[in-house]
């Protein structure tokens, strides 16, 4: 079965008594009642009046904080609350706060060095920056429009001196908090937003007037646990059906087909729906695919773009094409408003990429929505394509018929792949725990009980299942985490021969008050060093002092484990920088581009990773930084080197690794093993002296050499085969490459998601282990 057509029932939404819809009245009830409320309304339902409607009621007069997951979608809140706050004539100063606008305070006001410090600033009084924010002179709260990436900063900045006040900041100064598509938050990002809650309900910030307002139209279940978990009071709004008889209509009907197939596929039915005169949008999870296919049609159509890579003036001028192509940058309360005053709704039909099934709801949800609109009965057209047709072999006999959204969910086989919030339960807890250290500095002695009453309810929400030791052992790891950054701020490039200088200066009446960070790194390497070797009962016995004349024995035995402790040093590094950086992959190999023909995007100055550069393009000679500018006659960033892109790859090739190190087979541990990879159990594995290439379809420029070299990576090694890998990794959309060592090919995952999918694999075994012994029992 290749495909298969049916069509979706209208969707209508409850009117209230006073003229709002009843999702709108209910929250701002709920929020009389709860300190937290979820409103679940669908999409295009109107949640975001019903925050604004709820700002109105219970924080009037005082500070507000929004935040939504993209700048995109900031600049959109921004917008409408400025809009909101004029229309009700309310005191507020509505600003826009991104990290390009703490850049801009920085380099233009003095005494103003760092972008925490700003932030503090334009929190406490934007009216110091009229240069950027144009408020003029009246008095009144801050409502901040701005993106996790703040917040997160903010929380996460151990030992910086504006710490203390950001933290004041989002856990005392607002009084009402908004958190837009709450469904779309990374782990880590949970992680923040669970910290503060348990931080609010131990310090009565609850009972104290806080409203918190959690916007998403597909809820995840497992955010529900989390909040009972953690014994935070909630409830949720919008997503009860009622026997009203006063409705408005929200969705027209739209005639559905589930196909399998790519964008390109549906050429012939693009160019009939267009010439028919409807607009349309095609959204792929794929940039490459979108700039392909922006490039195929730009010629013939008004054809725009919305991608991650371009800026809001030309987002807004993009969205007023006719037909626009689109990565998931518009899966987040994108509203396309076209200037065609037209009665009907502004998208008459969508093909659309479904992998998981909120991006499925969220993007199906994009077509058909008639609120407010004078004409509700003209269906849309919408394509959900999938890579595997058993995702709708269930609705076989209903082809079609008429289903309502409800019954084509329940008869669907499509699941919610949060892979990350499952891998980072326990990853989360020490990043959510990261700030608790910092706070129980802060309070005085008698109240530290309550950092282990907050810790006890981040546990509870990030590991029920109990897997992780007690407070005083995740504190050793933060120390451990500060240790390995003050190495790096006193050994730039660490070395063998600074841990041989080290180690011969050392006596047992050294100072310890003020040791030597290397002290704390040789310390926690012997004993991750003793526990690989199956001897951890033994170590365990041996007091903190006597461990760094371990090492000396140990090195002078085998002299070796000096690169040993270097390469233990980069994995620790490697892994604290992954956990506190949720924008992906901390690697740099990014290399500038110009792009005339914007076939990667509307900047023709950009950055493209190593990889995806040499993967999917096809490049001009590399040019000096002279040279460039010189030929292309245009201003350019300061670098090295640059590109040009010339045109698309007929084909993606896939990139090899190639381990350059020892391999050791599986077998009893050696403890003059260089590196196991085998795996006893699917597990991550740290790995340096890593080359890349392209199975020799590929001949990367001389000049990328560098990049290409001395990589040091986490690898998910599996006893998996190719195909079995694939199949378990097809609706994640994680990246699968091939690894070479010795004699062995694997197929791996690499970076950050190699870690996240051990994590989770990890869990799971505990999981399936815990329950056999209860049944056993």
């Amino acid at each position: 079965m290749k495909s298969l057509s049916l069509t979706l029932l209208p969707e209508s939404i409850d009117m209230a008594d006073d003229g709002l819809l009843m999702h709108q009245q209910e929250t701002i009830d709920a929020l009389s009642s709860y300190p937290i409320v979820m409103n679940c309304a669908m999409t295009g339902a109107g949640k975001t009046k019903a925050s604004h409607l709820s700002i109105h009621q219970y924080s009037k007069n005082r500070p507000v904080l929004y935040i939504a997951p993209t700048n995109a979608l900031v600049r959109q809140h921004f917008i409408d609350a400025r809009a909101f706050v004029q229309h009700h004539a309310l005191p507020h100063h509505v600003v826009e706060v991104t990290g390009s606008v703490l850049f801009q305070i920085t380099r233009k006001y003095p005494g103003i060095h760092r972008n925490s410090q700003a932030l503090h600033r334009v929190i406490r009084n934007p009216r110091d920056f009229d240069d950027i924010f144009h408020l003029g002179e009246k008095s009144g709260p801050t409502w901040l429009v701005t993106n996790p990436d703040q917040v997160w900063t903010s929380i996460v900045s151990n030992n910086n001196q504006d710490a203390r006040n950001l933290l004041i900041d989002f856990t005392d100064f607002f009084r009402f908090i908004v958190v837009d598509e709450f469904h779309y938050y990374s782990a880590e990002q949970l992680s923040l937003f669970f910290l503060c809650m348990a931080l609010w309900k131990e310090f009565g910030q609850f009972d104290n007037g806080l409203r918190m307002l959690l916007l998403t139209a597909t809820p995840d279940e497992m955010i529900i646990d989390f909040f009972q978990r953690a014994e935070i009071p909630y409830t949720t709004v919008g997503n009860r059906k009622t026997m009203r008889q006063n409705k408005i209509p929200v969705i027209a009907p739209v005639h559905l087909t589930l196909s399998c197939g790519n964008l390109s596929d549906f050429r012939g039915i693009v160019s009939e729906e267009y010439q028919s005169g409807n607009d349309g949008v095609l959204i792929s999870d794929s940039l490459h695919e979108i700039n392909q296919q922006y490039y195929d049609y730009k010629n013939d159509y008004s054809v725009g773009r919305i991608t991650g890579p371009i800026d809001n003036q030309q987002r807004e001028i993009e969205s007023q094409k006719r037909l626009i192509l689109a990565t998931p940058t518009v899966d987040l309360g994108y509203n396309f408003i076209r200037p065609f005053n037209k009665d009907r709704q502004e998208i008459d039909f969508l093909i659309s990429s479904s992998v998981e099934k909120s991006k499925f709801w969220q993007r199906l949800g994009r077509a058909g929505r008639v609120l407010g609109r004078k004409q509700s009965h003209i269906p849309s057209t919408a394509y959900m394509l999938f890579q595997h047709s058993s995702v709708f072999e269930g609705l076989t006999a209903y082809a079609g018929q008429t289903l309502s959204r409800k019954e084509l969910s329940s008869l669907m086989n499509l699941e919610n792949k949060r892979m990350k919030l499952i891998a980072l339960t326990r990853e989360g807890l020490f990043v959510a725990t990261r700030k608790l250290s910092e706070i129980k500095k802060m309070l005085a002695s008698e109240h530290s009980q309550r950092v282990d009453r907050i810790f006890q309810t981040l546990k509870n929400c990030f590991d029920p299942n109990n897997l992780t030791s007690e407070w005083s052992s995740v504190e050793k790891r933060h120390r451990l985490c500060d240790r390995m950054k003050d190495v790096q701020q006193k050994y730039r490039n660490l070395k063998e021969n600074h841990v041989q200088t080290f180690l011969k200066s050392y006596t047992s009446t050294s100072d310890d008050s003020y040791p030597d960070p290397l002290q704390v790194l040789l310390s926690s390497w012997v004993k991750n060093y003793y526990y690989q070797q199956g001897k951890y009962d033994i170590f365990s016995k041996i007091d903190d002092i006597s461990r760094i004349t371990l090492v000396k024995q140990l090195i002078e035995k085998k002299p070796s484990l000096k690169q040993n402790i270097i390469h233990y040093y980069h994995e620790q590094m490697l892994r604290f920088q992954y956990l506190f950086n949720f924008r992906g992959s901390v690697q740099k190999h990014n290399i500038w581009v110009y792009d005339p023909q914007r076939l990667h995007s509307e900047s023709i100055i950009t950055q493209i990773d190593v990889v995806s550069l040499i993967s999917r393009y096809e490049l001009s000679p590399v040019f000096s930084y002279e040279a460039a500018k010189k030929e292309w006659k245009i201003s350019l960033p300061k670098s090295d080197c640059f590109v040009r892109l010339i045109d698309f790859q007929p084909f993606t090739c896939q990139p090899v690794f190639r381990y350059n190190g020892k391999i050791v087979p599986k077998r009893e541990p050696d403890e003059h093993a260089d590196i196991e990879i085998l795996p006893t159990f699917w597990r991550a594995v740290f790995l340096d002296n890593v080359s890349l290439d392209f199975k020799n379809l590929r001949t990367p420029p001389l000049e990328f050499k560098p990049y290409l070299t001395n990589i040091s990576e986490y690898f998910f090694i599996t006893p998996m085969g190719k195909y079995q890998m694939k199949q378990w990794l097809k609706d994640y959309r994680i990246f699968q490459g091939t690894l070479n060592a010795d004699n062995h090919t694997y197929e791996v995952v690499v970076g950050k998601d190699a870690l996240l999918i051990s994590e989770e694999l990890y869990y799971r075994y505990r999981q399936i282990t815990t329950e056999k012994k209860v049944t056993t029992c």
